[in-house]
C-alpha cells in the first residue's frame, strides 16, 4: 500500500474509531477494504488511538474517557483499563472535588461493567480490575 491509501485508511479508521459496523453503516466500509489494511497495521493505529485518547484524560471530566470507553468495549480491548485504573491513582490528588473524582471511578467501572456484558471471554481480567475499582472508592 503506497503512502497516500495508507494516509487516507488511516483517516478512515481513526474517523470510525477502528469500528468497521459503524463504517459499513455511514456507506464507507468498502472504501476503507480497497485500501487491503494488514491486521497487523491496524493494530498500530489502534495503539495509536488509545494512547492519544489516555493522553487526554482529564480527571475533573469524566466525559475525557468517552473515546477510550467506545473503542475498549467495541473493541473488547481490555488492555488499556489498567493504563485508566493507574491514571485515576496517578492523578487522585489533582481531582478538583472528591465527587469529580468518584465520577470518573464510576465511569471506569461502568466501562468494566459493560466489558462484562459484551465480551463473555474476559471474566476473570474484569475480577482484577473490579478489586482495583474497590480499593479506589475506599480511599
Amino acid at each position: 500500500m503506497n503512502e497516500y491509501k495508507e494516509e487516507i485508511a488511516k483517516e478512515i479508521y481513526h474517523k470510525y474509531f477502528g469500528d468497521k459496523f459503524q463504517m459499513m453503516r455511514d456507506g464507507i466500509y468498502h472504501e476503507y477494504l480497497n485500501h487491503k489494511v494488514s491486521d497487523q497495521k491496524e493494530k498500530e493505529w489502534l495503539k495509536e488511538l488509545m494512547e492519544g485518547y489516555l493522553h487526554h484524560l482529564d480527571i475533573n471530566n469524566k466525559d475525557s474517557l468517552y473515546p477510550l470507553s467506545y473503542i475498549i468495549v467495541n473493541q473488547c480491548s481490555v488492555t488499556y483499563i489498567d493504563a485508566i485504573i493507574d491514571f485515576i491513582f496517578a492523578n487522585m490528588s489533582i481531582a478538583t472535588s472528591r465527587d469529580r473524582l468518584s465520577l470518573f471511578v464510576s465511569k471506569t467501572e461502568e466501562i468494566i461493567d459493560r466489558l462484562d456484558r459484551s465480551c463473555s471471554h474476559i471474566p476473570v481480567l474484569l475480577s482484577r480490575y473490579r478489586s482495583r475499582i474497590k480499593l479506589l472508592k475506599m480511599l
